[in-house]
């Protein structure tokens, strides 16, 4: 089973495997919030007509108010990972990360592979994130923050950490580890787990197996959590991050029936606060559709717009 977080918008999404031909196992599912595409994928098994050993990946739009969106003809593409194993996705901004490892046939060991979209799952590329011979890295977990992208991968016993911020093409090995007793997490699928910057796992270094949590990256996380008219657009800028987000670049774009122009500048969120980002003046008639992007993340609504006023957001 896996389980998607709630929004206002998207509602809740339980991903469970049927009986179906082959072995499935380690599910793993997300919902890119800013464009309504959901992903799921999984570890597959003895399956001839679809894939002898490896990661079965697939998307679909998932339409609001739809009840029967997972079920529309030509709704769902794949993408099949040969020789994969333990995936995990993520999914924000049009962009998705399918983590998982690999074993090298010349080696015989496994590394870490992330397969990346950047056309909201169009297309996936893949690069490989560990190169290390004869050591075995496994378990990947990965996590979007803002702009920036997590993976934490196993090795001997301990958690480290991998980042991207160019969309997943590049990756930075960070220094350390996770946990601080070396050799304290146990060599199991699941003991550990990324959610934005926070990691949590199972760490036995002391008498008993205790869930610890810390924070991988200490970064703003930018959210959008309105949009309104009146005289112009407003949006509301939020940080739930643990960092605050200093001259972050915004832009405001309307496209009206007639007249439409985008408007740009810098926000300032500290952690735990929201700021405002104005389109100022605008003029237009009829309807409207309006997309308001900070820092990458994006949020669209439509409306309508009589001269300088904006209704209907």
């Amino acid at each position: 089973l896996s389980l998607v977080y709630e929004t206002e918008d998207l509602g809740l999404q339980l991903l469970y495997l049927p009986e179906v031909a082959g072995l499935m196992k380690h599910s793993t599912c997300d919902i890119d919030i800013s464009t309504g595409e959901y992903f799921e994928a999984w570890e597959w098994q003895n399956e001839p007509d679809v894939i002898e050993d490896g990661v079965y990946l697939d998307h679909a739009y998932l339409e609001p108010d739809n009840p029967d969106w997972w079920s529309a003809e030509g709704q769902w593409e794949a993408f099949i990972f040969e020789d994969a194993h333990n995936p995990d996705v993520a999914a924000a901004n049009g962009n998705c990360y399918l983590v998982y490892d690999w074993m090298d046939p010349t080696m015989g060991t496994t590394d870490i592979v992330c397969a990346y979209s950047n056309d909201n799952g169009d297309t996936f590329d893949t690069v490989q994130l560990t190169e290390t011979g004869l050591e075995n890295e496994k378990y990947p977990v990965v996590s979007v923050v803002g702009n920036t992208i997590i993976c934490a991968y196993y090795l001997d016993g301990d958690i480290y950490t991998v980042i991207s911020e160019d969309g997943g093409t590049t990756w930075e090995q960070q220094e350390g580890t996770v946990n601080e007793a070396s050799g304290s997490v146990p060599d199991e699928y699941g003991a550990f787990t990324l959610a934005g910057q926070y990691i949590a796992w199972t760490d036995s270094s002391g008498d008993t197996n205790d869930v610890y949590l810390d924070v991988v990256l200490s970064a703003p996380v930018i959210g959008i959590t309105g949009i309104s008219g009146g005289c112009g657009i407003t949006a509301t800028v939020t940080n739930t991050g643990t960092e605050d987000a200093e001259d972050v670049d915004y832009s405001i774009l309307f496209d009206a029936l007639i007249g439409g122009t985008e408007k740009t500048g810098t926000v300032s969120v500290p952690v735990g606060g929201e700021a405002e980002v104005k389109s100022g003046f605008i003029i237009g008639l009829g309807p409207a559709d309006i997309t308001v992007d900070v820092g990458g993340v994006t949020a669209t609504a439509s409306g309508l717009v009589l001269g300088p006023f904006v209704f209907g957001l």
